[in-house]
């Protein structure tokens, strides 16, 4: 009996131990896998904050509107010429925020518009022949090139460069 008993004990004592250095393994690659996820967020977030950068140091005005021409990003020279503030053209229709007029000053309606063909036909388009009217109604001729987001061969939206062209 007490060499049953002992044989029990050890082989108890073993097992707990092995439990012991199981959990112990566990936990210190779960710490690992957690301080990596945390690198990954700390990367990305430095990431996302380097694009926001470039993207408000270009020149030109960007807009990045989704499938249904709604702003979904405009950048501080968009802004600036169009005389919106970010926070109000977010969710708004491209065609208020910025209204396209023809050479006689007639407004061009949303089927004509390059972001219209962009999303329909997925192409890139560049157009010198129109211009905006920004939020005070002033009127400036663009420069603009539009081209299709596409997403899993899908063209979710438009983003457009454009510039005034005023001489």
């Amino acid at each position: 009996w007490n060499l049953v008993h002992a044989s029990w004990a050890a082989t108890m004592s073993l097992m707990s131990g092995l439990l012991l250095s199981i959990t112990l393994t566990s936990v210190r690659h779960l710490r690992k896998v957690e301080i990596e996820l945390e690198e990954g967020k700390n990367r990305a977030e430095k990431e996302k904050e380097q694009q926001k950068v470039m993207l408000s140091s270009i020149g030109d005005g960007v807009v990045v509107l989704d499938r249904n021409f709604n702003v979904m990003l405009l950048n501080k020279a968009a802004c600036l010429m169009l005389g919106w503030k970010l926070e109000e053209a977010i969710g708004k229709d491209w065609d208020m925020v910025a209204p396209l007029v023809n050479e006689t000053g007639e407004r061009v309606v949303k089927e004509k518009r390059a972001t219209q063909k962009v999303i329909t036909q997925g192409i890139v388009l560049t157009n010198n022949k129109y211009s905006y009217v920004d939020k005070t109604g002033r009127v400036f001729p663009v420069g603009t090139t539009a081209a299709p987001i596409v997403i899993g061969g899908e063209v979710t939206g438009v983003i457009a460069v454009f510039r005034d062209i005023t001489h």
